[in-house]
């Protein structure tokens, strides 16, 4: 049996749930600069929804408004420390260590990203599901142009069909959305309890505020948030490495793409 710092294969047949699992250890094993990295990615975006969220829930929407304008630069910040982050798995997978692939493909990068942003706006106001390949493509944009030889519409179109074609990418997309809902789901059912049941019971305890607040819409949005954040690191993750494996079997490379020295690189 090998070590635990050994490779960890990603030719098997449950690749989806393979893809979230070496995501999840990715991220522990390099938990000590992955996660104050996303945390610095994340944070204009987040301080930026909580004014918002105050807004949304005493409905001003025209302060909301002014908010709104200035998630554009937090979510391009975001968007290149998430590629940073995803460019280190790939070099985990590949070995390729090419230090200008990012520098020299930040702004396609960021264009693909910006437009499926506004496929995802656009496609959730006409219709809901549209709105889902964006998302599922959103997370495959960074692995695809640093793996491409060239940045070209022919060298990027054919592996983003590729993975949204792939029944792999949509139970890895579902997972991580099934998931993300039942934790929401619970914690928003174990605070309405608290509010309802537990907290006038509880040694004769009547706070009506208390009350109120955990049944406020700003503090469910808030908690909404803060799942997402902690999913969206995740998600990215995952996504990088199921890509790969994707593309070991799409182009059929006998090749098995491992993690070596998990720690190690990561590091």
């Amino acid at each position: 049996m090998p070590a635990p710092q050994e490779a960890m294969d990603m030719q098997s047949n449950n690749d989806f749930a393979g893809g979230l699992d070496s995501g999840l250890e990715f991220i522990r094993a390099s938990a000590a600069w992955a996660i104050p990295m996303y945390a610095l990615a994340v944070a204009p975006t987040a301080l930026l929804m909580l004014p918002i969220i105050a807004d949304v829930a005493r409905q001003r929407p025209s302060a909301a408004g002014f908010y709104c304008w200035l998630l554009l630069p937090a979510m391009v910040w975001r968007w290149c420390i998430l590629a940073v982050i995803q460019q280190r798995v790939c070099w985990a997978i590949t070995g390729n260590k090419d230090a200008r692939l990012l520098k020299w493909r930040m702004f396609p990068l960021i264009v693909a990203r910006l437009s499926l942003a506004v496929w995802v706006v656009w496609g959730c106001r006409l219709l809901l599901v549209t709105g889902f390949p964006a998302l599922v493509l959103s997370a495959l944009v960074v692995p695809t142009v640093l793996d491409a030889p060239t940045i070209s519409w022919k060298h990027i179109f054919r592996p983003l069909l590729g993975g949204l074609a792939s029944s792999s990418v949509w139970r890895h997309f579902l997972a991580i959305m099934v998931t993300f809902l039942v934790v929401y789901i619970g914690i928003i059912g174990t605070m309405s309890i608290m509010a309802g049941m537990v907290i006038p019971s509880f040694a004769g305890i009547s706070d009506l505020r208390l009350q109120l607040l955990l049944r406020s819409s700003a503090l469910t949005m808030g908690i909404g948030l803060f799942i997402w954040m902690v999913f969206d690191l995740v998600w990215h993750v995952s996504s990088a490495i199921l890509f790969y494996h994707l593309q070991s079997r799409q182009t059929g490379a006998d090749i098995q793409f491992r993690l070596n020295g998990l720690r190690g690189t990561a590091a």
